[in-house]
């Protein structure tokens, strides 16, 4: 049975609450009211970081996109919730799970709709999973991306132990959050991104994770970035970048023009190269501080 509370109007304006999405999309007349507002204490589970408040309408489905984050199916035909704040793109609120499993659809899902709504991709602290590439679409110079995480002081960089190994790891990681590879061996890249104006201060990318019964299969790319045909010109700044065990960690691919790079921190490990460009136009980057702890091949690699 869902489980659904209503507080009084001192506390939080009379909105139902249900424990989960699961929960909120099993109700019913009389409960379910046109209009009305519902709050969720999380996604899957309570309190698991993907709570949110939802406006229930009883028609137009049809007409939205069901994303599983800002729209939500109802119980009937056409019916559905919307999120009423899409400022920002919450991964959790997306069903992804920050346990290391994998959370590709949710992931995409979320990015897809940051391009939409507001611009803004957030991932809270945690290990995501991903079997494929999250490819976070394009922009031109008007209206990028920005990709952000949570409760982590990005201008340090450390040896810590990823938190989910069976033996510590003294492996240079980005404090805090990373999405890691669970796809093929030499698939990916792990991002994707086509545009210009792009804002990364996100996860780190680790292309495997050592603990008990993980997939060691690495991605040929960490990140890499094309262009879209009528994108205009620009610039994708890094505030910071940290890429494990990829082949490549940062990649400017070569089939189409691609705008300048600059990039505040690049941190890499376990990679052949840390930077391979093979696009003649993409030569004025910028790189600040370049942070190294293995290297098969290069650090910087311009290939013609």
């Amino acid at each position: 049975m869902p489980r659904l509370t209503t507080f009084a109007p001192a506390d939080i304006d009379s909105i139902a609450v249900a424990d989960t999405v699961s929960d909120l999309t099993s109700l019913a007349a009389p409960v379910l009211v046109d209009g009305a507002e519902y709050r969720t204490r999380g996604y899957t589970t309570v309190a698991d970081g993907g709570g949110n408040v939802y406006v229930y309408n009883a028609t137009g489905k049809s007409g939205v996109t069901v994303d599983g984050g800002f729209f939500i199916a109802g119980p009937g035909a056409d019916d559905y919730f919307e999120a009423v704040d899409k400022t920002t793109c919450n991964v959790k609120q997306f069903g992804a799970t920050a346990d290391g499993t994998d959370s590709k659809t949710e992931l995409q899902a979320a990015a897809a709709a940051a391009k939409v709504y507001g611009g803004r991709l957030y991932f809270p602290m945690g290990v995501y999973g991903t079997s494929d590439t999250i490819n976070l679409g394009g922009a031109n110079k008007e209206c990028g991306l920005e990709v952000t995480t949570e409760g982590v002081n990005n201008e340090k960089f450390n040896y810590i132990n990823d938190g989910l190994a069976d033996t510590p790891q003294t492996t240079v990681r980005n404090l805090g959050t990373a999405v890691v590879w669970l796809g093929t061996d030499g698939g990916g890249p792990v991002f994707t991104w086509s545009g210009s104006s792009l804002v990364w201060d996100g996860p780190a990318i680790w292309g495997k994770l050592l603990y008990s019964g993980s997939s060691t299969n690495t991605p040929e790319v960490g990140f890499e970035v094309t262009k879209a045909t009528g994108l205009g010109t620009g610039r994708n700044r890094w505030k910071q970048l940290s890429v494990t065990d990829c082949d490549i960690a940062l990649h400017a691919n070569g089939t189409t023009n691609v705008d300048q790079f600059q990039v505040d921190r690049l941190l890499v490990d376990g990679c052949d190269y840390g930077f391979q460009s093979e696009n003649a136009q993409n030569t004025a980057n910028v790189f600040g501080n370049v942070m190294v702890h293995t290297i098969g091949e290069s650090v910087f690699y311009y290939k013609d």
